[in-house]
């Protein structure tokens, strides 16, 4: 069922409708809910699943899928509000119109039921009631700070609230008696309160029998005062979980008079006393008493705590006053040295003419322009050479891009991708090349010489013109990538090639502008080092070095060829690594280490990997890898 509070706006529609178009039909009256819940709710979520939390990011629905949620919601909307299509326009919806039609007393029996709610005020009441009858005996929690905050603010300002002897809250107010202190951050912990009712018959029965009950209420303050005393004499003193008020009082008399405390003594035995005259030594009284000594001993306990930080911020004041006189001292002889530098008669040695300073200023400007001007063309060229500026001016190729899911989702996580990037990953990836076969062009952009045959292919024209030449084809196929140069030596070498690149200008601009690609190629190659083209980390290490850092745990072998035995590492791919063992320079083993299977053994707690002639501490081996096979 939708919440209340949509129900109640419903409602309202439908009574304005009800009033200010009473001739109209049902279903017209009905329009304005249809509208709140579907317009408003459904079909927006329906639409747009991403905008509401009904969808993660990463599988947010395409476009096709976009055209069918908004038939879906259109569909929807059709049938709340109760109008069937147009069976000649939209011959297609025949079928769901009939059903349309079919449904209009259940979708009015729905309107009606959903705007049948009670007043506002009637719900409210309900609502006060089942959160007050949800539990017979309701738990709150709260912090002591606050309660003791409540407390004090009801016992300074009780004439204000309480205006007259026979409020309910002059029991309350007097069974509260003194306010506490606020406690400190270490002991304001949060406390869960069991609330109880009480009727109103009997806060009024107490508090009329407050004036018959004044001397039992002095009486109490008198012995909540005797035992603050008794615990000020011995603040130490905690009074037993397991024991009553009076049986505690007694062992507390006990020990101080074995401890020849006497003034404790007669304060206890005032408490013993006042304990019998005022009747709280039963279970109600206990607690409430109970929980006043507990507070009490915590007040005390507090006051020491204050002496030890009073006494330990005198120690930093201490500390911070010296440090100081330290600092000023410091000021001081720092300031004379300043004084001394600056009387020091100045010299032609250690001062500059001023034509050497403004020639070194002009120089260091002319160098800070230099500068700015090589790193405004290196941005210049490194947004020019962005596969992003690529798109942005060439619209085939951004489509082909977008069509492409895979291709689409690594260029929008990696915004800045560059040409050579571009150009590698389709080196590592064959198969998002076969996405620009149709538009074979579109890789010169980004400076990739297309397959030969696809361009070739793409003009009608010159492929049947190449089809009658299959020797011309067959020899431009042979060797595709060549520079212009070569190019020129291929075409007059051959007359057949030669008339057909004069016959055919297409064919001519095409080989022009592979060649022109295939030269910037060259010309990238050239310019990159050789690191560039390293596929991984190589190590060699001695077998009494990989014995002695504990790699090695067992090799059968003989002694004299472990001696001069080497072990070659090497890595061409993200997480292999091959180890040729070698002995003057002759093959002796080879194996591969995998990263994950060595991981994997690690969890499963197996310590060694046996490979044969050699065996190999797992732990000791992923460190070594880790630590000198770093990529």
């Amino acid at each position: 069922m939708l919440p209340y509070g949509i129900r109640v706006i419903a409602q309202k529609l439908y009574t304005s409708a009800h009033d200010r178009f009473g001739k109209a039909s049902e279903a017209a009256k009905m329009a304005g809910v249809a509208n709140l819940l579907f317009t408003t709710y459904i079909c927006p979520a329906i639409i747009q699943p991403e905008a509401f939390d009904l969808c993660s990011p990463s599988s947010r629905p395409n476009a096709a899928m976009k055209r069918n949620l908004l038939r879906i919601a259109t569909t929807l909307k059709a049938i709340g509000s109760l109008k069937s299509f147009d069976d000649q326009t939209e011959p297609w919806m025949a079928e769901l119109s009939a059903k349309i039609h079919g449904s209009k007393e259940l979708m009015k029996q729905f309107y009606s039921n959903l705007t049948d709610v009670p007043e506002l005020e009637d719900q409210r009441r309900v609502t006060m009631y089942m959160e007050s009858t949800e539990s017979r005996s309701p738990t709150r929690a709260f912090e002591l700070n606050a309660l003791y905050l409540i407390h004090s603010v009801l016992y300074r300002h009780h004439a204000e609230i309480v205006s007259s002897s026979d409020n309910p809250l002059t029991a309350v107010l007097r069974d509260l008696g003194n306010m506490p202190d606020q406690v400190s951050s270490e002991q304001n912990k949060q406390v869960l309160l069991r609330l109880g009712l009480r009727s109103r018959e009997e806060l009024l029965s107490s508090a009329g029998s407050s004036g018959e009950s004044g001397t039992v209420v002095d009486l109490q303050a008198e012995l909540r005062q005797k035992l603050l005393d008794c615990l000020r004499i011995a603040p130490t003193i905690t009074l037993r979980q397991n024991e009553g008020l009076s049986e505690s009082m007694e062992e507390l008399l006990r020990e101080c008079k074995a401890d020849s405390k006497y003034d404790a003594a007669a304060a206890v035995q005032r408490v013993l006393e006042l304990l019998k005259q005022t009747g709280v030594d039963d279970a109600s009284g206990e607690v409430f008493l109970r929980t006043t000594a507990d507070e009490i001993s915590k007040r005390a306990r507090r006051r020491v705590q204050l002496v030890k930080e009073r006494t330990d911020l005198q120690k930093i004041v201490e500390f911070v006053q010296t440090h100081k006189q330290e600092l000023k001292r410091k000021h001081a002889a720092y300031g004379e040295y300043i004084e001394a530098v600056r009387e020091t008669r100045i010299t032609s040695k250690n001062v500059l003419p001023d034509a050497k300073l403004a020639n070194q200023r002009k120089k260091k400007k002319g160098r800070d322009d230099a500068q700015a001007k090589k790193d405004e063309e290196a941005r210049a060229k490194t947004e020019a050479d962005s596969v992003r500026k690529v798109m942005a001016d060439n619209p085939v190729f951004a489509r082909i891009i977008d069509e492409h899911q895979a291709l689409a989702k690594y260029v929008e996580t990696h915004p800045n991708l560059t040409k050579m990037q571009f150009r590698d990953l389709l080196d590592r990836r064959p198969e998002f090349v076969k996405a620009f076969d149709k538009h074979p062009d579109e890789l010169i952009k980004v400076g990739r010489a297309p397959s030969l045959s696809l361009m070739l292919n793409q003009h009608k024209e010159l492929k049947a013109a190449l089809d009658k030449k299959q020797e011309v084809r067959e020899l431009l196929e042979s060797k595709p990538d060549m520079t212009r140069n070569e190019l020129n030596e291929r075409v007059y070498a051959n007359s057949q090639l030669k008339d057909l690149y004069d016959s055919r200008p297409e064919l001519k601009e095409l080989l022009y502008q592979r060649a022109l690609v295939y030269e910037e190629e060259l010309k990238t190659l050239e310019d990159q080092k050789p690191d560039a083209f390293i596929a991984g980390p190589s190590k060699s290490i001695s077998a009494s070095n990989l014995e002695k850092r504990g790699v090695l745990t067992t090799i059968s072998l003989p002694q004299g060829m472990i001696k001069k035995l080497h072990f070659e590492f090497s890595s061409v791919k993200s997480g292999t690594y091959s180890v040729l063992a070698t002995h003057k320079g002759r093959s002796v083993f080879l194996f591969e280490l995998q990263l994950e299977e060595l991981l994997n053994m690690q969890a499963r707690r197996e310590f060694v990997l046996d490979l044969g002639k050699i065996k190999l501490d797992v732990g000791k081996t992923l460190a070594f890898l880790n630590d000198k096979m770093k990529y």
